[in-house]
């Protein structure tokens, strides 16, 4: 293992934050940790990457090495929800809902869903950059200080409620850069202006990461999940299965 390589490193908190599971029937549920798709997400919006741009959606999808450790998992929360869709629609269509629907109201129906939500889920991540990467992490760091699209936390309803906070520095190992990265977010939640974040109790958690990453670290591995959250496909929204490692507590 190397003496250290660059890490870029990041705060995500949202009062309410959505990191989308395997969606089975009208069920949309939420992860518990931010997936490596909605972490991709957000750091496209910040470079101004379109959705309809498969090339660098593609580029972006093996761009970064990530990390993550929870610091409050937060609650889950289940939103029943409903919409109104023309009758016989096959996908979507018209520039605008109202021409979407149309003018006659019962030529619509009505669909039924459950969305699943985390309430205070707060994270800190750390990138790694790959080969061919879509932008160098000097220049993701300032975009996520001035990102081209607003940012989210898994769905565009879920508005962050801090800065990101983005650190780029040298460090051993992944644990290494996340905890550099906490100890310095807690320094700034001790501020005045911070006091309500002290109801979240938060405290260093697990940390899942890409199996090749920690395996390359020789990090202290627990256990092997895997996660169906690697973008292969933005067009059909598909999304491959990765290995992923959550480590033990303290590394």
């Amino acid at each position: 293992m190397s003496a250290g390589r660059p890490y870029l490193t990041a705060t995500l908190y949202a009062p309410l934050a959505s990191f989308g599971d395997l969606a089975v029937g009208g069920e949309r549920r939420s992860e518990r940790r931010p997936t490596r798709s909605a972490l991709l997400g957000l750091i496209g919006a910040a470079l101004g990457i379109e959705r309809d741009d498969a090339a660098r959606q593609t580029q972006l999808a093996n761009s970064y090495g990530i990390a993550v450790q929870m610091l409050a998992v937060g609650k889950p929360l289940l939103d029943y929800h409903t919409a109104q869709v023309p009758h016989g629609r096959t996908g979507r269509g018209g520039a605008t809902r109202r021409e979407e629907i149309g003018g006659d109201k019962n030529a619509l129906n009505t669909i039924l869903s459950s969305r699943g939500y985390r309430m205070d889920s707060f994270a800190i991540f750390a990138l790694t950059e790959r080969e061919n990467a879509v932008a160098p992490l000097d220049q993701v760091q300032a975009k996520m200080q001035r990102p081209h699209f607003s940012l989210s936390a898994g769905r565009k309803s879920c508005s962050l409620a801090l800065p990101l906070g983005p650190r780029l520095g040298v460090h051993a190992t992944v644990v290494a850069a996340l905890d550099d990265h906490r100890r310095a977010l807690m320094e700034f939640l001790k501020a005045p202006a911070m006091a309500g974040f002290s109801r979240l109790r938060l405290a260093p958690g697990e940390i899942s990461m890409d199996l090749t990453d920690a395996e390359m670290e020789e990090a202290d591995i627990r256990e092997i999940i895997s996660m169906r959250d690697q973008p292969s496909s933005r067009d059909r929204w598909q999304f491959d299965l990765r290995s992923v490692a959550i480590l033990r507590a303290g590394g």
